[in-house]
């Protein structure tokens, strides 16, 4: 139980930087997705048994506090997690040096995943759609690759903090499960 309030604090948090605090730094086209790179974090390191929950989570909240369609998000996010999960299951097995050379790349693939899913749901979807995504300008633009340039940098700055309150919870409930 301690554990859900505390994850539903942290996605709230990193939800309301993403959609309060980050727009007054950076411009529209190019705010970080700190929940998208999150829930890609959380990807990389769990299984998505553990992951899928907190995705729909995630996106449930991003979408209510965007004023999306309810679930848009949301899908986004479990397509990613589901993508990403599968990923590093099948192919960074061996050695954990590999992770940080292929977060870059998932991090790349997870924008491109969320741009495109967020393009076809938007109200406008079928001519921004047919205009952006046919005359290829929705991808490798000047603010996508700084937005992937945010996320990244974002990513390497959440990395260590997600992954020593992930030890510290489980430390928790071994504890309290002990007792």
């Amino acid at each position: 139980m301690a554990r859900g309030v505390i994850l539903f604090i942290i996605i709230g948090i990193f939800s309301v930087f993403q959609l309060s605090v980050f727009p007054n730094f950076f411009p529209v086209a190019v705010i970080p997705d700190a929940v998208l790179v999150m829930v890609l974090l959380w990807s990389v390191r769990l299984d998505y048994e553990n992951v899928w929950k907190r995705a729909l989570l995630a996106g449930i909240l991003v979408d209510l506090l965007m004023f999306h369609f309810l679930g848009v998000e949301a899908l986004s996010f479990l397509i990613i997690s589901f993508s990403i999960s599968y990923i590093t299951k099948r192919i960074l097995v061996a050695h954990s040096l590999w992770k940080f050379a292929i977060i870059p790349l998932l991090i790349l693939g997870a924008v491109m995943i969320n741009d495109l899913i967020l393009t076809i749901f938007s109200y406008e979807s079928l001519e921004i759609f047919q205009q952006s995504f046919l005359s290829q300008k929705i991808f490798f633009n000047w603010p996508f690759l700084q937005r992937f340039f945010y996320d990244l940098i974002l990513g390497a700055l959440i990395y260590w903090p997600l992954k020593k309150l992930e030890e510290k919870m489980d430390n928790l409930s071994q504890i309290k499960f002990s007792n």
